[in-house]
């Protein structure tokens, strides 16, 4: 970010904007907001941990001082996050219904029909996009930035699948704040991110809410990765268990969950990335085809604009007449 930021003051040192002002354009365009916050929440597990952590070990010390202010700083962001989350969403399913309401009015159908490319139709089997159907600017602009939590989504059938983001949220804060609270108790803290985990498994399943089907198998079989390894340490937990069978098997089996949700992970991965490759490719391709195309047909206009020159400067001059072969040009 650095690097970004100084190679962006170099280039705009004539810039009439301020110092601060290019810094800001350059974050926006290196980084961007949104950047930014797709990171916020794809660590909130970590941000909300440390915080509650720093928070009850506070001190008279300046340096825990400053770490207490960024931690009331960031669980505070977080329970914001949540409430933007919900009002976006009941923003969104009551355009989702008032559009339902419109496309399934026959004095609307008669006078207006509706595009099957646009509209919610009944039976169709085809998953839509959120905001291929509602428009942006139904959110208020204030808030607007954070639909990027809802372009996974697809059009719901029911209002509640538009809270599997805030369940999420509100469950990663009770899991960070019971791991602190039962700091003194290990088995009590694996059961009760056991409990959370399959909760949020339970929704994940039950609300078919995403877009990708990939997208949704992978969040469902890591999740039930992560459940089998949490199960298998609370095993581990018992006292009643010898060490090599805690060690030599329950421990080869911890590692072998934990190497399973690495390899679905970078799968996943590579396979967005082999997909958009895969677009990008189609797009040249059919870019080139269309470009041949057009030049194909600029030359047989050409050729037949040639030909008919020719013809015309071929035939004899009119009998009786001033014109020549020029003049006809």
């Amino acid at each position: 970010a650095v690097i970004v930021v100084s190679v962006e003051l170099l280039i705009n040192k004539r810039c009439r904007q301020s110092a601060f002002g290019r810094i800001l354009s350059a974050i926006d365009s290196g980084l961007g907001l949104r950047f930014i916050l797709a990171k916020l929440e794809g660590n909130q597990f970590e941000l909300m941990f440390y915080s509650f952590i720093n928070i009850s070990h506070s001190g008279s010390n300046s340096v825990i001082l400053v770490g207490n202010f960024v931690g009331v700083a960031v669980i505070l962001y977080m329970v914001s996050f949540i409430g933007v989350q919900i009002y976006i969403a009941g923003i969104v399913w009551d355009e989702v219904e008032r559009i339902s309401r419109e496309k399934t009015t026959p004095e609307i159908n008669k006078t207006n029909p509706v595009n099957k490319e646009d509209g919610i139709k009944k039976g169709k089997t085809e998953p839509q996009h959120l905001f291929h159907v509602v428009k942006r600017e139904k959110v208020p602009k204030w808030i607007r930035l954070f639909t990027i939590f809802f372009e996974e989504y697809k059009v719901p059938s029911r209002k509640r699948e538009l809270y599997l983001g805030p369940i999420f949220s509100v469950l990663t804060f009770l899991k960070a704040a019971t791991l602190n609270l039962l700091a003194d108790n290990p088995l009590a803290q694996v059961l009760s991110s056991l409990v959370i985990s399959i909760i949020y498994l339970a929704c994940m399943m039950t609300w078919n809410i995403k877009i990708s089907l990939s997208l949704r198998i992978v969040d469902c079989i890591t999740t039930g990765l992560s459940i089998a390894y949490l199960i298998l340490k609370a095993v581990t937990l018992q006292t009643s268990l010898s060490e090599p069978i805690r060690q030599n098997i329950l421990g080869l089996l911890m590692m072998l969950i934990l190497y399973g949700i690495i390899v679905v992970s970078i799968s996943f991965a590579l396979f967005s990335l082999v997909l958009i490759l895969f677009q990008l490719c189609k797009r040249a391709i059919l870019w080139y085809k269309n470009k041949k195309a057009s030049i194909s047909e600029q030359q047989h206009s050409s050729m037949h604009n040639d030909s008919a020159l020719g013809n015309l400067m071929s035939q004899p001059p009119v009998k009786g007449g001033t014109e020549d072969p020029t003049h006809l040009q």
